[in-house]
Protein backbone atom coordinates (compact mmCIF):
# COMPACT_ATOMS: atom_id res chain seq x y z
CA UNK A 1 0.00 0.00 0.00
CA UNK A 2 3.00 2.28 -0.07
CA UNK A 3 2.03 3.49 -3.54
CA UNK A 4 -1.49 4.32 -2.36
CA UNK A 5 -0.17 6.50 0.46
CA UNK A 6 2.16 8.33 -1.91
CA UNK A 7 -0.70 8.79 -4.38
CA UNK A 8 -2.81 10.32 -1.60
CA UNK A 9 0.02 12.72 -0.75
CA UNK A 10 0.30 13.72 -4.40
CA UNK A 11 -3.46 14.30 -4.61
CA UNK A 12 -3.35 16.52 -1.50
CA UNK A 13 -0.52 18.56 -3.04
CA UNK A 14 -2.52 18.93 -6.26
CA UNK A 15 -5.43 20.46 -4.33
CA UNK A 16 -3.41 23.64 -3.80
CA UNK A 17 -0.74 23.55 -6.51
CA UNK A 18 -0.91 23.02 -10.25
CA UNK A 19 1.71 20.75 -11.83
CA UNK A 20 3.84 22.18 -14.61
CA UNK A 21 2.98 19.19 -16.81
CA UNK A 22 -0.79 19.78 -16.72
CA UNK A 23 -2.16 19.49 -20.24
CA UNK A 24 1.27 18.91 -21.79
CA UNK A 25 0.86 15.81 -23.95
CA UNK A 26 4.63 15.43 -24.37
CA UNK A 27 4.68 13.70 -20.99
CA UNK A 28 2.58 10.87 -22.45
CA UNK A 29 4.56 10.22 -25.63
CA UNK A 30 6.54 7.08 -26.32
CA UNK A 31 9.95 7.07 -27.99
CA UNK A 32 11.13 10.42 -26.68
CA UNK A 33 14.48 11.65 -27.90
CA UNK A 34 17.15 12.44 -25.32
CA UNK A 35 16.70 16.15 -26.10
CA UNK A 36 12.95 15.94 -25.50
CA UNK A 37 13.50 14.15 -22.19
CA UNK A 38 15.96 16.85 -21.18
CA UNK A 39 13.32 19.54 -21.78
CA UNK A 40 10.70 17.58 -19.83
CA UNK A 41 13.12 17.04 -16.94
CA UNK A 42 13.64 20.78 -16.61
CA UNK A 43 9.86 21.24 -16.49
CA UNK A 44 9.60 18.57 -13.78
CA UNK A 45 12.42 19.92 -11.67
CA UNK A 46 10.73 23.35 -11.52
CA UNK A 47 7.33 21.87 -10.62
CA UNK A 48 5.71 22.71 -7.26
CA UNK A 49 4.66 19.06 -6.78
CA UNK A 50 7.94 17.49 -7.95
CA UNK A 51 8.72 15.79 -4.62
CA UNK A 52 5.27 14.22 -4.26
CA UNK A 53 5.28 13.15 -7.92
CA UNK A 54 8.70 11.54 -7.61
CA UNK A 55 7.78 9.72 -4.40
CA UNK A 56 4.58 8.38 -5.94
CA UNK A 57 6.32 7.29 -9.16
CA UNK A 58 9.01 5.47 -7.18
CA UNK A 59 6.42 3.66 -5.02
CA UNK A 60 3.89 2.83 -7.76
CA UNK A 61 3.90 -0.19 -10.02
CA UNK A 62 5.06 0.95 -13.48
CA UNK A 63 1.85 -0.26 -15.13
CA UNK A 64 -0.21 1.97 -12.79
CA UNK A 65 1.47 5.25 -13.72
CA UNK A 66 -0.41 5.95 -16.95
CA UNK A 67 2.28 8.23 -18.29
CA UNK A 68 5.77 8.07 -19.68
CA UNK A 69 7.63 10.85 -17.86
CA UNK A 70 7.24 11.13 -14.09
CA UNK A 71 9.42 13.42 -11.97
CA UNK A 72 11.90 13.80 -14.78
CA UNK A 73 12.35 10.06 -15.34
CA UNK A 74 11.15 7.98 -18.27
CA UNK A 75 8.99 5.17 -16.93
CA UNK A 76 7.46 2.32 -18.85
CA UNK A 77 5.71 -0.92 -17.94
CA UNK A 78 9.24 -2.33 -17.58
CA UNK A 79 10.14 0.30 -14.97
CA UNK A 80 12.39 3.31 -15.11
CA UNK A 81 14.58 3.71 -18.18
CA UNK A 82 17.74 5.69 -18.51
CA UNK A 83 17.77 8.12 -21.40
CA UNK A 84 21.11 9.69 -22.29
Amino acid sequence: MKGAAKFDALQRALETRSPRCAGDKRFMRDNLTPDAVSVLRRICWACPVYVQCREFAEAARPEDLGGIVWAGQVRTTRGREAVA
